[in-house]
């Protein structure tokens, strides 16, 4: 449990420290307790959307891809698992209905920190409230940034 505390104190400090201003605080304090039936699966890489968001950087280069990674990042916080599996968005040329939320975010954060490996990954770390509860923070830190209304 020490190591997961030294690892949440590199990341709030490393996310103190970001060029882009875009910060997303550490999971839910608790996320350790070795009673919770998902705190093994948090502990190994529940998390990765979280520490891939935490260092991410912005490579953004139209309005309509800042839009775009805008409503990927609110649908992120607000749909179910299921529904965003469903939906696809724009590709960096505008084509609609080409990428996933995954892709969107590969294509328009660089951070050092790797993404979730699939489709499937991602989902299965939205269905936990905590990581959801982060996400939904950082979706709204970043519609600021991105100048959503």
């Amino acid at each position: 449990m020490e190591r997961i505390e030294v690892m949440r104190r590199r990341l709030t400090l490393a996310l103190a420290l970001l060029p882009t201003g875009l910060m997303l605080t550490a999971c839910s304090s608790g996320a350790n307790d070795q009673s919770r039936p998902n705190a093994v699966e948090e502990k190994e890489g529940g998390a990765l959307i979280v520490t891939f968001l935490g260092a991410a950087q912005l490579q953004i280069e139209t309005d309509n891809q800042r839009a775009e990674l805008n409503r990927v990042l609110q649908d992120l916080a607000t749909l179910s698992p299921k529904e965003l599996a469903s939906k696809r968005y724009a590709d960096y040329k505008g084509t609609p209905n080409r990428w996933t939320a995954l892709q969107i975010l590969r294509a328009y954060y660089y951070s050092p920190s790797p993404p979730p490996p699939s489709d499937d990954a991602l989902y299965a770390e939205l269905s936990n409230s905590a990581v959801r509860s982060t996400i939904r923070r950082f979706a709204n830190e970043a519609a600021e940034k991105l100048g959503a209304h």
